[in-house]
């Protein structure tokens, strides 16, 4: 049975990778735009040349698929993936390992931890990119 996830669920910052799938797989089912090659490539390298200058170091367990990274922040070690092929929005997925002391300066989910950032694929790049800048500035500064 095909779950069916509502644009109010999706806004949320907190969702789980089943429900990106679930949702990303209607959105291509409604001919959704898709965020073009080169606003992709720049989104990814923009997002990542900014972890790396707050101090975000690669980790062992990224892939072709993602680029993980870690960063320790003002309430504990921050894990990072941003996927290499953002097709029908921009995404960026992100776990507090320290979930009690995250709460408390963040809405992050209370129970895992979990921060993501999406954007819809007809965002502006540049508009997608602060996005992600100005969710995670509470805890790099």
């Amino acid at each position: 049975m095909r779950r069916v996830i509502s644009k109010s669920v999706w806004k949320t910052r907190v969702c789980n990778l089943s429900d990106l799938f679930c949702y990303i797989h209607e959105l291509k089912n409604k001919d959704m735009k898709k965020v073009l090659k080169k606003n992709e490539v720049r989104f990814v390298s923009e997002v990542i040349k900014w972890l790396r200058s707050m101090g975000a170091t690669e980790t062992v367990f990224g892939s072709e698929i993602f680029n993980a990274f870690e960063i320790n922040t003002s309430v504990g070690k921050l894990t990072i993936n941003i996927l290499n092929k953002q097709e029908f929005g921009y995404h960026v997925f992100s776990r507090f390992e320290d979930v009690e002391r995250a709460k408390i300066k963040l809405d992050c989910n209370p129970y895992s931890g979990k921060y993501n950032v999406h954007q819809s694929g007809d965002t502006n790049v540049d508009l997608a990119i602060n996005s992600v800048i100005s969710h995670f500035e509470p805890v790099l500064n």
